[in-house]
């Protein structure tokens, strides 16, 4: 274990909030699940077998707030699953920002003061995660000591980096002290005040603060370079990050949160929801950065979220243009740059697929038969109401339409040598009505 290395600067997204929304009827539910779950359960694997990763959990909010999730790889030998709990790290710090900003609404503090340049990292003070003392405490010290964060104000603190207000720097002092903050506020421990404000109210049942909150979900631990996975429960490093890192969950859970805060169904105030989401500008400059959320574009679409580093890593993300949030986290030391690409890829499923889907009611009935299926090399679309003019569209895994067909027959043929060997989805689309049917097709 000498390899294990704990950081909490979470390396953070660079992420831009959207201000457009796509609204969704009741009668889109059904096919939010049935065009996706599979495609998304299919993209989620191939991906992270192509990254070699040891195990990844993912979760998709959809805009009806349907869910999806999966998990790939294992907690040494045990298969992961989706009730599993995660480390969030510096997730966590945006559970304080909404704690912060809603004791304001209650009139309780303000944060146009010091307490603005802790959420917006633009304090100039020390990070503690940086002291040569606590690195050495939390890498080599007893793993099941508690680190009191008193200790952490006397002992880890150095002197100020900067003047306040006068740079941006990520910072996670800035979250022990807002922790602190609301305590001495409401006259109640922070996760306390958290479950009674944020979790219990939202129905967010399986996140807690660790080593401060008892839980009897089962907590994925993780692999470390070169050394396997390691099942010891870090109980100094978690208790040590608190405030600015401590939250555990699972995918469904954090995705939820996410929903729910960057869809504004979190503060009583827009004013709070318009701060959180207002862009640092120190002395001119500005950062693709609020209150505790980092903006960013992906492909031209704008996202807003935050992630979080520990032994594990943790990404979460809301794409404000369509409606959904994801979270995706994997238990594999140094693999930041694998869950990038592992949560991208989900991205473009559903940046391709979701507002093509969302164009046409689902219906129950399928309109139309697919035979044989699989196939090694024809495929025939048999059609109920070929007088209709039908639109069928194919869908790579992936969510690529890779072919469209305008017909007003009763058959139409997919020939394998136009898609290759795969799974993809069909969707026959009903013009006259405006309604639409998915069915799985393979060749093998």
């Amino acid at each position: 274990m000498t390899n294990k290395n704990f950081t909490l600067p979470f390396q953070p997204l660079l992420i831009a909030f959207a201000v457009i929304a796509l609204l969704f009827s009741g009668s889109a539910k059904a096919q939010l699940n049935k065009q996706f779950s599979d495609t998304l359960t299919k993209t989620l694997e191939l991906r992270v077998q192509q990254l070699n990763m040891k195990g990844v959990s993912a979760a998709i909010v959809f805009p009806d707030s349907s869910v999806w999730e999966h998990t790939v790889g294992n907690a040494g030998t045990k298969p992961l699953n989706t009730d599993m709990l995660f480390e969030m790290g510096s997730n966590t710090k945006t559970f304080v920002m909404a704690l912060i900003l809603l004791l304001e609404e209650e009139g309780k503090l303000s944060i146009d003061d010091t307490i603005k340049q802790l959420l917006q990292h633009t304090s100039g003070l020390y990070n503690y995660t940086g002291h040569p003392s606590f690195i050495n405490k939390v890498n080599n010290g007893d793993p099941s000591a508690i680190i009191e964060i008193d200790s952490i104000l006397e002992y880890y603190i150095n002197p100020k980096l900067s003047e306040p207000g006068a740079k941006w720097e990520y910072s996670n002092t800035n979250f022990i002290l807002l922790g602190r903050i609301i305590e001495k506020v409401t006259g109640k421990e922070f996760h306390t005040v958290m479950r009674e404000k944020l979790l219990d109210p939202l129905g967010l049942k399986h996140t807690y603060l660790a080593e401060y909150e008892t839980h009897t979900e089962e907590k994925a631990e993780a692999w470390l370079f070169g050394s396997g996975y390691d099942g010891v429960r870090y109980r100094s490093f978690l208790s040590g990050a608190w405030a600015a890192g401590g939250i555990i969950s699972t995918a469904e859970d954090l995705a939820k949160w996410a929903k729910l805060l960057y869809s504004n169904k979190v503060f009583s105030k827009n004013e709070s929801y318009k701060k959180m989401l207002t862009q640092v500008d120190v002395n001119g400059t500005k950062y693709q950065f609020g209150l505790s959320t980092f903006l960013r574009y992906y492909k031209g679409n704008l996202f807003i979220g935050h992630g979080g580093t520990t032994l594990q890593h943790s990404e979460m993300e809301f794409a404000g243009r369509l409606d959904y949030s994801c979270v995706a986290v994997s238990i594999e030391q140094g693999t930041s740059q694998e869950l990038e690409s592992v949560k991208r890829t989900l991205y473009d499923v559903m940046e391709s697929m979701l507002p093509l889907a969302l164009s046409a009611k689902e219906v129950e009935k399928p309109s139309f038969k697919v035979y044989p299926n699989p196939s090694n090399n024809i495929v025939n679309i048999a059609i109920e109401n070929p007088m209709d003019k039908h639109l069928i569209k194919v869908y790579s895994i992936t969510g690529k339409l890779v072919q469209q067909i305008e017909t007003t027959g009763a058959n139409t043929q997919l020939n394998k040598a136009n898609f290759g060997e795969g799974m993809f989805i069909v969707e026959v689309i009903n013009t006259k009505t405006n309604t639409a049917t998915h069915q799985r097709v393979v060749f093998n």
